[in-house]
């Protein structure tokens, strides 16, 4: 193995250890479930609405459709980190919470020009909330309950993709990702009697741990059209799939008012013997339609379905809503040939989607929303292939007076794709006479 893909290997790594220690998501709504769903959006997908099904560039990772990858020129490396703030706002009043994660880490090796083999780390789902609870009671005074939760699901693809038609007007490929997804979803519940020191307190934790194997199928078409413009086609499908999964329950009784971990603290615990079963993850699948005019403009639509009426959790069903979203994005590039003027090479991007979440509130689901703005810059010189992306969102979930809560986020996206040619110099090899 040489030394470049070595160090590759170990960055893979390295990017799988730190998605499981960071924190992926505040957001009350991640409790329904197995928590919130990273969309799988490259930096430059999310300045666009989120469309990204029936993009076909030659420098542009495509990991939810993995046929639309057969399109890579060069040997490509994706990293993505994302910065967000939330804002839940209710009849009581307003909380605001921020977190920063990695949001991807992918690689793509393109050969004989009709081929490709990729591999994408990135979080699936991610669940992280804390909710307190208040009550009055005649002789205990304050009861505090505060539910928590930490956790989510990753997912490790390695993909291959072809294309089966190349003419000058015709491209067709085809392409699947197998992806391993493993995780956590820990859930606690802490009962408090804050006027009552002698009262036992009690902390009961349910650790659900998960894993298993998917395959994700896509199908990618362009045509040429006249004037040099394009027309894209896509679609990716992922099956229901049963992943293996384990619950350990367990609850610890204290009498002091807050417990620290130490053994002091406890007065007995419980613990009950796992369960094991399995989490059915639900069919997913996406469509969508690209237009490229004059290699400036590029006009994207985008459907996805989930189908999380469906989803169980070791034999729970836990009622949610089938969720769908649809986005609409633009792109506009000055100079696709790559000029000395480093403004005109950039890239310029726009989006807007709209879908229904998986969640129910107050018997009605709960609506989504959310615009984006973008751009990208070559990095080193204009006429490098590798690019410095940015990304921009604010989005919402419910309305106040629809659902009794809302949720909004901004978020800051930053993304680098690094891609060898003429003009970068970190990738020459040195010679020494």
């Amino acid at each position: 193995m040489s030394f470049k893909c070595s160090l590759a290997f170990f960055f893979f790594l390295l990017v799988s250890s730190l998605l499981n220690a960071q924190v992926l998501n505040v957001s009350p709504y991640s409790t329904y479930g197995i928590g919130d769903v990273n969309t799988r959006n490259l930096v430059a997908s999310r300045g666009m609405g989120g469309v990204q099904t029936a993009l076909y560039q030659f420098d542009y990772f495509n990991p939810k459709n993995p046929a639309g990858n057969a399109f890579l020129t060069k040997p490509l490396f994706d990293l993505g980190v994302r910065a967000q703030s939330v804002r839940l706002a209710g009849p009581s009043g307003s909380a605001s919470s921020a977190y920063n994660n990695i949001n991807h880490f992918a690689l793509a090796f393109p050969f004989a020009k009709r081929f490709a083999l990729t591999a994408l780390l990135s979080p699936h789902t991610t669940l992280g909330y804390e909710l307190t609870q208040e009550l009055e009671l005649p002789k205990a005074g304050t009861v505090e309950t505060v539910y928590k939760g930490i956790g989510g699901l990753n997912r490790a693809s390695l993909g291959f993709s072809a294309q089966i038609i190349q003419d000058t007007l015709n491209q067709l490929s085809l392409g699947a990702n197998f992806s391993y997804y493993f995780g956590f979803f820990d859930r606690t519940t802490e009962l408090r009697f804050i006027d009552q020191p002698g009262f036992l307190n009690s902390i009961t934790s349910d650790n659900i741990s998960t894993r298993g194997i998917n395959g994700e199928y896509g199908l990618a078409y362009r045509r040429g059209l006249k004037s040099n413009n394009f027309l894209s086609l896509g679609a990716s499908f992922e099956p229901q799939r049963k992943l293996a999964s384990k619950k350990v329950s367990s609850t610890f009784i204290f009498v002091a008012p807050e417990f620290t971990g130490s053994a002091s603290d406890v007065v007995d615990t419980l613990i009950a013997t796992p369960d094991t079963g399995d989490v059915v993850q639900p069919m997913h699948y996406s469509l969508g339609a690209s237009l490229n005019l004059n290699r400036k403009w590029t006009v994207g639509i985008e459907y996805d379905f989930w189908e999380w009426s469906k989803l169980e959790i070791l034999g729970n069903n836990p009622a949610l809503a089938n969720s769908f979203s649809l986005g609409v994005g633009i792109e506009f590039w000055p100079d696709y040939r790559a000029s000395s003027d480093l403004l005109k090479s950039g890239r310029y991007r726009t989006g807007f989607r709209y879908g229904q979440s998986r969640v129910i509130l107050d018997d009605l689901n709960l609506n989504e929303f959310g615009i984006s703005f973008g751009f990208a810059l070559p990095l080193l010189k204009s006429r490098s292939f590798s690019s410095l992306n940015v990304a921009l969102e604010y989005g919402q979930r419910g309305s106040e007076k629809r659902n009794s809560f809302s949720e909004s986020f901004t978020s800051v996206n930053i993304g680098v794709t690094l891609m060898p040619n003429q003009f970068d110099r970190w990738f020459y090899k040195r010679k020494i006479e």
